[in-house]
């Protein structure tokens, strides 16, 4: 989804922002004096290099082994007693340890590191001395135990020295932290290729590879194949902008890229990948898909593959990461506050809490599809769009790369880009935001010096150099970012909604071309792919980019393309939740042909495979096209899709990653020989049938309005009246704030509890004044929810005990 300035900034990040203003948990003795503090910007904070004798840092090891080690850091700030009080209730002269932070950087990168200053670069991971060790701080002390991952260089911690101003001073650091074997190929993923009977494995090491090789066999061990492939990499100038160009760049090594040939159907392959000089990797297993000829019904006729979006990742052991939406919002509201004071304990909170759960739901389904790619029963892996949600920042690739490491060489990995990946503003970019972090760039366009420019996905590098696609361009070289791949009985076509896709463009041609070339009888199933939503249940309504306009924007492209043609289903994100709908055609279910096939395709979104799921911009009533998924359930449930499929039976279920329970099905069918009607006939067909009423959404949601940067400054500015009447409201003049959370809750579970939403409005209507236009927002945004969650649909769900907010897990 979109980043900021602009619609949805990170809605869970503005409930959180506010709900941390409101109710904060005690992080410091409170301070008798009010002075004016800055939080500092983790991503550009160091005031100067301002090595202090009294501070130590220091870990346990600096020599680690494998993919990645846990390292525990201890500290002690020196001093005295008293002083060590004193800074801790902000009352020393120039510095307040409840500022003090811990931080991981790669100290090779950045043009201000010759000098030792990480001025130019992010950190990897970050935390506040005082969440790291809540016992221990305030007397100057404390560990924290980080996972470290092999990134192919060394690492360092420092100590950051808060002060009064809006820098640290990096005051003590430990020596480089290195690991043995940077050129271990690390980061093994699979991927089809067009033809059949291959597979293409690539890796990523730290040096070029003289010969990169992968070495295949049927038994474990014994690897009769053997193919050499090509390396390459990517520079910093190849990206377009910041924080890719600047504080976001890592060195991303060399990727190297095989194909294995002559691959029977049905069959487990085992696999090494790596050269003579550098190594080898350990060796993986993957399993083939059945012929798409195998009669339904026999043994090996099944084709069973996993489905998801909208992903990111997160940090296992509890630390922070520079956030590129979140952190900036905070600089540029140019918050002053007094340490110690609930309103310092709120920033800490939002950036505690927004860190932990913005993302949270990545933990469990990475998990669930890890486990699924054990049991070795599946062929494939889809994921449209929005992948990391690294933005910009590498080092956040290199952490879902480690994350999928049991999922990506186990099966091929068969991506589709999203907005997070591709968007950045240029001359022909469909939509004007800087989704992508800087990672996408402006390429020169065929014809030269016109002005005939492309805006590319991820710098032609990130997406296409990380992840080599079938799309008729050799790996490592930039292509189009849409391509077709067969799996078993299944065609998928995986398209781009972030490049140009209206009728009369190549993306447009390329898919009829391939919806027309589909062989039904080698595959009767025909599944399209992409990452923005045709169909969805969503109150955005006419702004560029949003999601009723890209719908009509889709539709108007391909809806008639799609019935004509036949195609079954048609898969997406964007949207952080799940929605599914009947067979549709034009805004109404269309009813099954009398053998029971349907006419029409299914439209499913899978939006909710752990970024953010805040349903806020759901219209009031929900739509009766998506009525049809299972007890008429939308997705508060973080998940993925689970499919099996032969000749003549398609399964399809919505799973919940937290519980693991199905929370929808669909069954298509269709009988053994089975044909589609020709294009004319079809066409006939659907000019036959009734249309719906699409929804066209409002010029500007209230979503949208609210999420501006100057609505946010309003609520900033008048913070001060905001916290002093939360006092009276949550805590009767108590000096301790509530928990955050219900009793019954807490960050790791995938939601927010009723009773804590409803307070939250309870109080923004106590306190908002329709006296001006940023309130008015406000207020409607307060009763718009409130709705959501009582009487409205959320507080259905939650009365029927759907909705993902079970606190039993799975065993």
């Amino acid at each position: 989804m979109s980043g900021i300035p602009g619609r949805r900034l990170i809605p869970a990040a503005l409930a959180l922002l506010l709900a941390a203003l409101l109710c904060t948990p005690r992080c410091a003795d409170a301070s008798p004096f009010r002075r004016n503090v800055q939080l500092p910007d983790p991503g550009r904070f160091v005031r100067s290099v301002a090595i202090d004798p009294s501070y130590s840092i220091t870990v346990n090891t600096t020599t680690l082994k494998g993919a990645s080690a846990w390292v525990k850091v201890s500290w002690n700030i020196g001093g005295t007693a008293l002083s060590r009080k004193l800074r801790a209730l902000c009352l020393w002269p120039t510095y307040c340890s409840s500022n003090d932070l811990l931080a991981l950087y790669l100290p090779g990168e950045g043009s201000a590191r010759q000098a030792g200053l990480p001025a130019q670069i992010a950190p990897v991971k970050f935390i506040w001395t005082q969440l790291a060790s809540p016992a221990t701080w305030r007397a100057g002390v404390g560990s924290y135990t980080f996972q470290v991952l092999n990134m192919r260089q060394p690492l360092q911690f420092v100590y950051m020295r808060g002060s009064w101003l809006n820098s640290n001073d990096l005051v003590a650091q430990t020596p480089n932290i290195t690991f043995s074997a940077s050129n271990t190929p690390m980061h093994i993923r699979l991927a089809a290729t067009a033809s059949t009977g291959q597979m293409r494995a690539t890796w990523t090491t730290d040096a070029k590879p003289a010969r990169p090789t992968v070495r295949w066999g049927t038994s474990p061990g014994n690897y009769s194949g053997t193919a050499t492939g090509t390396s390459w990499t990517y520079t910093r100038s190849n990206l377009c902008g910041p924080p890719a160009t600047t504080i976001g760049w890592v060195n991303p090594g060399y990727q190297s890229s095989a194909v294995m040939t002559g691959l029977l159907p049905s069959t487990r392959i085992y696999y090494v990948v790596g050269d003579a000089t550098l190594g080898w990797s350990r060796q993986f297993s993957f399993l083939t898909a059945p012929s798409s000829s195998t009669a339904a019904g026999s043994p090996g006729s099944t084709v069973r593959l996993l489905a998801a979006a909208d992903m990111g990742h997160w940090q296992p052991d509890g630390s922070l990461e520079w956030n590129p939406q979140i952190q900036p919002v905070l600089a540029s509201l140019n918050l002053t506050i007094g340490p110690g004071s609930p309103l310092y304990c709120a920033q800490q909170n939002v950036l505690t809490v927004a860190a932990q759960v913005g993302q949270r739901g990545s933990e469990w389904t990475i998990k669930a599809l890890a486990a699924e790619a054990a049991s070795g029963r599946y062929h494939g892996f889809v994921l449209n769009g929005d992948i990391s949600y690294a933005r910009g920042l590498a080092a956040q690739w290199e952490t879902w790369l480690h994350q999928m490491r049991n999922v990506l060489p186990a099966m091929p990995s068969m991506l589709s880009i999203g907005n997070h990946e591709a968007d950045w503003p240029g001359p022909q970019a469909l939509y004007n935001s800087t989704d992508s972090g800087g990672e996408c760039g402006v390429v020169r366009g065929a014809g030269g010096g016109g002005g005939n420019w492309l805006v590319a996905a991820i710098s032609l590098q990130v997406y296409q150099k990380r992840f080599p696609l079938p799309n008729g361009s050799p790996p490592g070289k930039v292509g189009t970012y849409w391509y077709s791949f067969r799996l078993g009985p299944i065609t998928f076509i995986q398209m781009s909604s972030e490049h140009p896709f209206a009728k009369g463009t190549p993306q447009n041609a390329w898919v009829r071309a391939q919806l027309a070339a589909v062989n039904r009888t080698r595959t009767p199933w025909v599944v399209v792919g992409l990452h923005r939503m045709p169909y969805v249940d969503s109150q955005d309504g006419q702004a560029p980019g949003s999601d009723q306009l890209v719908a009509q924007q889709l539709r108007a492209a391909y809806e008639g393309m799609w019935f004509d043609y036949s195609v079954d289903m048609v898969w997406y994100g964007h949207e952080h939740t799940y929605q599914r709908s009947c067979p549709l055609y034009n805004y109404s279910c269309v009813a099954p042909n009398r053998d029971g096939t349907q006419r029409a395709p299914v439209y499913a979104l899978f939006g909710n495979a752990g970024y953010d799921i805040m349903p806020t911009n759901w219209m009031p009533t929900q739509p009766a096209i998506f009525s049809a998924a299972q007890g008429g359930v939308e997705g508060l449930q973080y998940g993925y899709v689970r499919v099996s499929a032969n000749a003549t039976r398609l399964k399809y279920q919505g799973v919940n990653a937290y519980t693991g329970a199905v929370m929808d099905t669909v069954l298509l069918t269709k009988p053994a020989g089975w044909q589609p009607k020709s294009v004319t006939a079809r066409r006939a067909e659907r000019a036959a049938l009734p249309g719906g009423v699409a929804p066209n959404g409002t010029s500007l949601s209230i979503l949208e309005d609210l999420l501006t940067l100057s609505t946010l400054q309003y609520v900033m500015s008048n913070i001060r009246t905001f916290v002093q009447q939360t006092a009276q409201y949550f805590y009767s003049g108590s000096k301790t704030c509530k928990a955050l959370l219900d009793p019954a809750d807490d960050i790791s579970t995938p939601q927010f509890s009723q009773p804590f939403v409803l307070n939250l409005m309870n109080y923004l209507q106590a306190v908002i004044k329709p006296n001006n236009a940023s309130n008015t927002v406000l207020r409607q945004l307060v009763n718009f929810q409130e709705q959501l969650w009582t009487t409205g649909r959320i507080g259905q769900i939650i009365a029927s005990g759907n909705g993902g907010l079970s606190k039993k897990k799975k065993k």
